[in-house]
């Protein structure tokens, strides 16, 4: 799609967009290097397939919320939605495919607060996951660790965690302080809880200043 192309109401282009996106984040996936060439080929079309969608995705979202029927706003939220599980199919270990997975739950903040808490849950613990992991001979060198914290002050700075939510993230950002691998490390934790803090509409004021 052009740079600025309108997402309209009537044809609903997004949902378009990630039909196709979706198509070939699934043979991207698929790794099949007759058809790909090699696994640099197909590791690069992943990443410019999340790209188109990542180009769209906030301006569609925003119009939709905006001046949209809730039938489209509906449809964009699903078709994101199914985007995104498309990009999290499990699939062999690959760090660089997992640090643009990473890389896309950052730019689905805007949507979490549309899906079921199920999707946020499976995000966050999956985010989580590569906090509390080891570095492996494979992953060393992709720094998934840092991707990940990075994700995580994203998703708190989208306001989407609720007080429900805080308890946990304090106890989980506790925890992830004595695993994870440096200071600018821990600062982060400390950010995306204060973050967190601070855009949670449903916490008392008395509440976020403890």
């Amino acid at each position: 799609p052009q740079s600025g192309a309108k997402v309209s109401p009537e044809n609903c282009n997004f949902s378009a967009l990630c039909r196709v996106a979706g198509g070939l984040v699934a043979r991207s996936l698929a790794g099949d290097e007759m058809d790909m060439g090699s696994m640099q080929s197909w590791v690069e079309e992943f990443d410019s397939a999340i790209s188109l969608v990542e180009s769209a995705a906030s301006a569609a979202l925003k119009l939709a919320e905006k001046d949209g029927p809730p039938q489209f706003l509906e449809a964009v939220v699903q078709s994101m939605l199914a985007f995104l599980q498309q990009v999290c199919v499990k699939t062999a270990e690959s760090p660089t495919i997992e640090r643009r997975r990473l890389e896309f739950l950052s730019a689905c903040s805007g949507f979490y607060k549309h899906w079921p808490q199920e999707v946020l849950r499976d995000v966050l613990a999956r985010v989580v996951a590569h906090i509390r992991a080891e570095q492996s001979p494979v992953t060393r060198g992709i720094k998934l660790e840092q991707r990940a914290l990075d994700t995580l002050v994203a998703i708190s700075k989208s306001g989407v965690l609720k007080a429900q939510h805080l308890e946990s993230l304090n106890g989980e950002c506790n925890d992830l302080a004595q695993r994870v691998s440096s200071a600018s490390g821990r600062s982060k934790l400390v950010e995306a809880l204060l973050l967190a803090v601070a855009s949670c509409e449903d916490l008392e004021r008395p509440r976020k200043v403890q």
